[in-house]
Formats: C-alpha cells, sequence, structure tokens
C-alpha cells in the first residue's frame, strides 16, 4: 500500500507543476490518482486485521466516518481554490498541489504510525478458532451436527503462526 501512496503522490505533483503540459501525461496522473483513490477496500482490510475484536466495528465505522469526512473538506477546499480566479493551468496547479499535500501527509502517518505485526499479535487476530463445536468462532454461526468441517489448529513458534487442517471427529 505504500507504493500506492508513492505513486499517487507523484501523480497529484505531476500534474500540480505541469497541468497544461500534455494530454497523454495529464491522463496517466489523473488514471494513477483514480487507481490510488480505490485503495480504499485494501484500507480497510488492512485496518481489521490490526484491530482487536473488541472495537473492530467502531474503529471501522469510525475510519470510514473519517474517510467521507475527507472526501467532503477536500472537495470544500477544490471549490475554494477554484474560486480564486486565477487561470485554468494555475488553478489545475493548486488543487493538485492540495491533493500532493494531502497525500504525502497520509503516506507519512501511514509510514510512521502503521504498527508492525508480530507473531503473538497475529495468532490474536487469527479468530478462527477451533472452539470444539465444530464451528468457526467468533465469525460463523454453529452449524447444525450433519454439516461437516475441516477443523482448524493454530501453533505459533519462531517462524510464525502457521495452521494445521485435520478430519472433523467423529460423533
Amino acid at each position: 500500500m505504500t507504493a500506492t501512496y508513492v505513486v499517487g503522490v507523484l501523480s497529484a505533483l505531476l500534474l500540480a507543476f505541469s497541468p497544461a503540459a500534455s494530454i497523454f501525461a495529464a491522463s496517466a496522473g489523473l488514471a494513477f490518482l483514480y487507481a490510488m483513490g480505490n485503495v480504499h477496500p485494501v484500507a480497510m482490510t488492512e485496518a481489521q486485521a490490526l484491530l482487536p475484536n473488541q472495537i473492530r466495528g467502531i474503529g471501522l465505522g469510525a475510519l470510514n466516518t473519517l474517510v467521507f469526512l475527507g472526501v467532503s473538506a477536500s472537495s470544500s477546499v477544490f471549490g475554494a481554490l477554484a474560486e480564486l480566479h486565477f487561470s485554468a493551468a494555475a488553478t489545475y496547479g493548486l488543487i493538485f498541489g492540495a491533493t500532493a499535500m494531502a497525500l504525502a501527509i497520509a503516506l507519512g502517518l501511514y509510514v510512521v504510525c502503521r504498527p508492525t505485526p508480530t507473531p503473538s499479535s497475529a495468532a490474536a487476530n487469527l479468530s478462527l478458532l477451533d472452539d470444539g463445536c465444530d464451528r468457526l468462532s467468533d465469525v460463523h454461526p454453529p452449524r447444525p451436527g450433519y454439516q461437516s468441517i475441516f477443523r482448524e489448529s493454530l501453533a505459533v513458534d519462531a517462524t510464525g503462526p502457521s495452521v494445521k487442517r485435520s478430519e472433523p471427529r467423529a460423533r
């Protein structure tokens, strides 16, 4: 995801410094920015993996709210920049410069604040552990006895977590 942010920052800078240089450069820059904007599901998935089960719903809801507030705030800023009565190239340069600045701040925060996973935290976030009732706990409701599933057990050693599958036990 870091590479996506870097590409987004570079695309915004390209468009900020030369918004009217070439239709091909502008098209490529806009395409990369659009693709970068589609990273939201990846960010939500990473946040889901990092949040403890007890606050996962609240955390994802707060993150999603912040995303929508950020889109709203950036639209307001872009509108204010567009009303400054500069030339079209200067206005687009300011708008893409603001985009580059916002992405650079987000990239910096992401790199500095992202926790590094440890085997113990990875094991804590794997909530698909067998609870002895032939079901996957914390994710799926109990299954009727006639629906067979594989049993999984988690082992954590120096190399990290691993899952071992076995056939379900006889009833």
